[in-house]
């Protein structure tokens, strides 16, 4: 399984001092209504089935998929063609229409799919055999998010065929596991580390969801005085970063990607992100007061015990490759904010069940 990233809400340390008020924390930024008693739904992690097993297996072995060229007989669906193509309208090539030594898999849906009249550019290439050059007619969808001008438009491609692929699954066999697993000998014993792997992934994805939970709960209970000079902007800083790399995995930027791949407007995008970096930043403030008032901070022994448990938390057995992978400050902010979310739903309450917690 692969190693997980620190997902949570890191609190910041800041030198902020508590000062009463009414018995609840609170500093210049910050008071917390409440944080005991919170109504918490922990999450539990689902039990790993055999249909669970063998999908990731079926897509384990796809990773090791071998090409194969294929000469003996046309396209078909499932098939990886290479090709060249050049689009136009009304005998016109219009932008974004030509590529040289293209690869697609037959029936991905990656390109223009079949309307009323017209059939699939995907479904036009089956039949075709390698070197073949022809034509086929297409119409674009309407309406057409990637550039409205093309939508509903009839385009003409003329392709050349260069080549024909498919992908060949290797058997699950002792001699696969033996070099592929990680450190299975039989294909038996492949599954039931592949079963405890799941079991582990599962567990993970349960705690980072309690975790959410807990906080998500507290949010309510954070008035906000003030932000930290600098600090929600830098935080929506972070994620547009996050959400451009996102988009660079699609081949576009972050305008493209809000515009293609989300059911919201940019404007709507920007608000939800500001909203994230404020909810973000109070977290943190929370975090770092509640860690004060409890006295949850560690040090020493217990410090490092606590590293690595978080290291095995997030996949690593090897605590000093945990820490070169991550900056010591982060882990320690991460240390602080599962101590703080353990706290909390150790003090919380079900859903729904009468309020035991104190203010």
């Amino acid at each position: 399984m692969k190693k997980k990233w620190m997902t949570g809400l890191i609190c910041a340390v800041l030198a902020a001092s508590l000062v009463g008020c009414g018995g609840k924390p609170s500093n210049e930024y910050i008071t917390i209504e409440k944080y005991e008693g919170l109504e918490v739904e922990k999450a539990e992690p689902p039990e790993v089935t055999d249909d669970m097993v063998e999908s990731y297996v079926d897509k384990a072995l796809s990773y090791y998929q071998d090409r194969v060229e294929v000469t003996d007989r046309p396209a078909q669906e499932g098939d990886t063609v290479n090709m060249d193509y050049s689009g136009s309208f009304d005998g016109e090539a219009f932008p974004g229409g030509t590529d040289t030594g293209s690869e697609l898999v037959l029936g991905s849906g990656r390109f223009i799919g079949a309307t009323e009249e017209y059939a699939g550019f995907e479904e036009q290439i089956v039949g075709h055999g390698v070197g073949e050059e022809f034509d086929i007619t297409v119409q674009f969808p309407d309406p057409y998010k990637s550039n409205p001008d093309y939508a509903g438009r009839v385009a003409v491609f003329h392709v050349k065929l260069n080549g024909i692929y498919q992908m060949v699954m290797p058997e699950l066999t002792d001699d696969w596991v033996k070099e592929n697993g990680n450190g299975a000998q039989t294909v038996d014993e492949y599954r039931e580390e592949v079963r405890a792997g799941l079991a582990e992934d599962a567990k993970y994805e349960a705690h980072q969801n309690t975790v959410n939970a807990v906080f998500n709960a507290l949010l309510p209970n954070i008035n906000v005085k003030s932000y930290p000079e600098g600090e929600v902007e830098k935080q929506v800083e972070v994620l547009k970063n996050q959400y451009s790399a996102y988009a660079q995995v699609y081949g576009v930027d972050l305008d493209t990607f809000i515009e293609n791949y989300t059911d919201i407007s940019k404007e709507e995008f920007i608000k939800q992100m500001q909203t994230a970096a404020e909810n973000y930043v109070k977290i943190q403030l929370a975090c770092e007061l509640i860690a004060e008032e409890q006295k949850l901070e560690s040090d020493g022994d217990e410090y490092e015990k606590d590293v690595a448990e978080l290291a095995k938390t997030v996949g690593y057995d090897d605590v000093e490759l945990f820490k070169q992978s991550y900056d010591e400050e982060m882990i320690k902010r991460t240390v602080m904010q599962e101590k703080v979310a353990a706290y909390l739903l150790e003090n919380s309450v079900e859903p729904g069940a009468e309020d035991g917690g104190k203010d």
